[in-house]
C-alpha cells in the first residue's frame, strides 16, 4: 500500500469543501493506505491537536494530521487540492503529485495575477482527478492533458425523497450566496422577482448565507441551515433555482435526489454534466430563469414529470460512489496508469434552452448555439441558412416510415402536409418514428430541427433526432433502438407544448466521414394523451465543419 499525503486547506469548522477533501482521503485509508493530511495554515497557525479538531469538526477519525509540509518527506503521492497547492507541494517533493480540480478556480479573481497564477498551475507534472466531466474536458482541449473522471454525487443518507411533489406547497427556493461571485445571487433575485410578480401566492425562500437581502418582494432568508434542514426545505418546495457560472454545484444533484425539480442557466459550463430531462438550462437573462421557473410551476405535468425524472437520473449516485472513484483513480496514478483521451466531446445535456419569448431572438439562440460546440476544434458554418420550408419539403418528401402502425390507429403516422411540413402522428403504444435518407452529408456537425405541436389541445410530446450512417439500399430501412436518442449521435427527448415553435438540436462529437441517415421520432410521455397529437417538422438545417 501507499503512502499518501493529501494537501488541505486549514480546518475550518463547517467548511463543506474541507469537509470533501477529508472524506476522499478516509476513502483512501479504508483501502488500506497510509494516508496524512497536512494542512496548510493560511495565515493562522493551527497547533498540534489536528487529528481532534478534525474529529471534532468534521466526525472523521483515524487520520494523520499535522501543518504543511508534515507528511512529504517520506510519501509515496501527494495530492494537490487547490490552486496554489502545487508549486508549495514541488518545494518540498519531487514524487508523483494528483491535481484534485474541483473548479476553475482562477475564475474567482478579476483577470490580473491570481488569475494567471491559478491558471499556471495547470502546467505543473501532475496526474489530474477533476469533478466532473466539463472540467476534464477543459483540461485535454487547453493543455492536451487527459484528466480521471468522477461523477457529481450526493449524500442519499440526507437527502432522500419523502414528500409527494403533487403534495408540496407554493414554493420556490434559491441557494442565495453573494459572498460567491459564482453563485450569480443578484441575477436570481432579479428572477425571482419577476416570477413573484406574476405568481404572487409562492413563497420565495433563500439559504445558504447570513447576508441579509433588501427586495422589493417578501422572502424568507433562512440563512446557512444543515443539511437535514435542507432536505425537508427541499422536499417543500415546488422549485429549486441554483445558478453556476462555472463548474456546476453539487446542490442540484442534492435538490434532484429529493424529487425537485431545478433552474439552472445554460452556459458551456453545464451543458457536459447535466442530461436531458434532468432539469431546466435557462437563458442566462432574468426573464428567461423566471420563464422556466414559471413553465414549472403553471405545468403541474412537466413540474411532476422532471420531479420524477430528476430523482430517478441521480440513483445510484452516492457519496460513497463518488469516494470510491476517487481513491479508485489516485491508485491508478500510484501504479503508473494514465487517463485514457476523450472522445464524447459533445454536450451531453442536449434539450433546447429556455428563452423568455422577450428574448426569443436569432442573436440569443446563435449565442446558446456558441455554447454547445465549446470543445469542437473545427470551426461550423451553416450550410443551408434558409428559413423557409422549401428547402426541408424536398427532404422530408423522402421520408420513411420505420415504426409499426398499431392495430386500430386510423391516421397515416407519417405524411407530407401542403405546408411542407412534415407530421408525425403520436400514439400511446410507442414512438412514432421515420428516417429520411441521406439527409446530412459528410462532415455535418450539427443538425437543427424547427418543430411544433399543430393542435393547441395536444398533450405535451417529446421529439428526438438521431444520425446514423446512410445505406445505399434504398429497400432496406434501419429501424432505430430506444438507446439511440439519448447515444452521442442523438439530440435527447425534448419536451414539447402548444403554442410556439421549439428549436431542437443534434451535436454530433465528431464532423461525420460519411453521409447520414436522419432518424426522427415523437413519443408521449407518461399522462399525455394521444388526442390532437399531430406533430410537425417544420424545417431542418445542418452545419458543417469548413474544409
Amino acid at each position: 500500500m501507499a503512502k499518501i499525503v493529501v494537501i488541505s486547506p486549514a480546518p475550518i469548522k463547517g467548511s463543506g469543501g474541507v469537509r470533501t477533501i477529508l472524506n476522499y482521503a478516509h476513502a483512501l485509508m479504508r483501502n488500506g493506505h497510509e494516508v496524512t493530511v497536512s494542512f496548510l495554515a493560511d495565515g493562522k497557525p493551527i497547533g498540534t491537536n489536528v487529528s481532534q479538531l478534525v474529529e471534532a469538526y468534521f466526525g472523521i477519525s483515524g487520520l494523520h494530521c499535522g501543518q504543511f509540509p508534515f507528511g512529504l518527506h517520506n510519501a509515496d503521492l501527494a495530492v494537490a487540492t487547490r490552486w496554489d497547492t502545487p508549486p508549495m507541494i514541488r518545494r518540498h517533493f519531487g514524487g508523483k503529485m494528483v491535481h484534485l480540480i474541483q473548479d476553475i478556480e482562477g475564475w474567482f479573481n478579476p483577470v490580473g495575477d491570481a488569475f494567471l497564477y491559478a491558471e499556471n498551475n495547470f502546467l505543473f507534472n501532475s496526474s489530474f482527478i477533476t469533478l466532473g466531466h466539463w472540467l476534464a474536458k477543459r483540461q485535454q482541449k487547453q493543455y492536451g492533458v487527459n484528466s480521471y473522471t468522477m461523477d457529481f454525487c450526493y449524500d442519499d443518507e440526507v437527502y432522500s425523497l419523502s414528500q409527494p411533489y403533487a403534495e408540496r406547497p407554493k414554493r420556490v427556493c434559491f441557494i442565495y450566496q453573494p459572498e460567491k461571485p459564482r453563485r450569480c445571487a443578484q441575477l436570481g433575485l432579479e428572477a425571482l422577482g419577476i416570477f413573484k410578480s406574476f405568481h404572487p401566492d409562492y413563497e420565495i425562500v433563500l439559504y445558504g448565507s447570513d447576508a441579509p437581502a433588501y427586495l422589493w418582494y417578501p422572502t424568507v432568508n433562512l440563512g446557512i441551515v444543515s443539511p437535514k434542514e435542507l432536505n425537508d426545505l427541499y422536499n417543500a418546495s415546488r422549485a429549486g433555482l441554483c445558478i453556476s457560472a462555472s463548474n456546476p454545484s453539487r446542490i442540484p444533484f442534492e435538490m434532484m435526489g429529493c424529487g425537485l425539480p431545478v433552474v439552472d442557466i445554460y452556459r458551456a459550463n453545464n451543458l457536459h454534466d447535466y442530461k436531458s430531462n434532468q432539469l431546466l438550462l435557462a437563458h442566462q437573462t432574468p426573464e428567461s430563469i423566471a420563464h422556466a421557473l414559471s413553465s414549472l410551476v403553471v405545468d403541474e405535468q412537466l413540474g411532476a414529470r422532471l420531479s420524477r425524472l430528476g430523482h430517478e437520473s441521480v440513483s445510484g449516485l452516492s457519496l460513497q460512489h463518488e469516494m470510491q472513484q476517487f481513491a479508485a483513480f489516485v491508485e491508478k496514478v500510484a501504479n503508473g496508469e494514465q487517463p485514457q483521451p476523450r472522445t464524447d466531446m459533445a454536450p451531453r445535456y442536449r434539450s433546447a434552452p429556455v428563452i423568455a419569448p422577450a428574448y426569443e431572438v436569432d442573436r440569443v439562440r446563435a449565442f446558446c448555439e456558441d455554447q454547445t460546440r465549446e470543445f469542437q476544434s473545427e470551426k461550423a458554418t451553416i450550410s443551408q441558412a434558409s428559413t423557409s420550408v422549401e428547402p426541408s419539403a424536398a427532404l422530408f418528401a423522402t421520408a420513411k416510415l420505420t415504426s409499426t402502425k398499431p392495430a386500430g390507429f386510423i391516421w397515416d403516422m407519417v405524411t407530407l402536409e401542403v405546408d411542407g411540413s412534415l407530421q408525425l402522428n403520436s400514439h400511446q403504444a410507442t414512438a412514432t418514428t421515420a428516417v429520411l435518407p441521406h439527409a446530412l452529408p459528410a462532415g455535418t456537425l450539427s443538425a437543427i430541427a424547427v418543430v411544433r405541436l399543430a393542435h393547441p389541445k395536444a398533450s405535451p410530446t417529446e421529439f428526438a433526432m438521431a444520425a446514423v450512417p446512410a445505406i445505399d439500399d434504398e429497400d432496406i430501412i434501419r429501424r432505430p433502438d430506444e438507446q439511440i436518442w439519448s447515444s452521442p449521435m442523438g439530440s435527447g427527448w425534448t419536451e414539447v407544448t402548444p403554442g410556439a415553435d421549439v428549436l431542437l438540436q443534434l451535436q454530433l462529437p465528431e464532423p461525420s466521414a460519411v453521409p447520414l441517415d436522419l432518424h426522427i421520432a415523437v413519443r408521449l410521455p407518461e399522462g399525455s394523451s394521444q388526442d390532437f397529437g399531430w406533430c410537425r417538422w417544420v424545417n431542418i438545417i445542418h452545419l458543417q465543419a469548413h474544409q
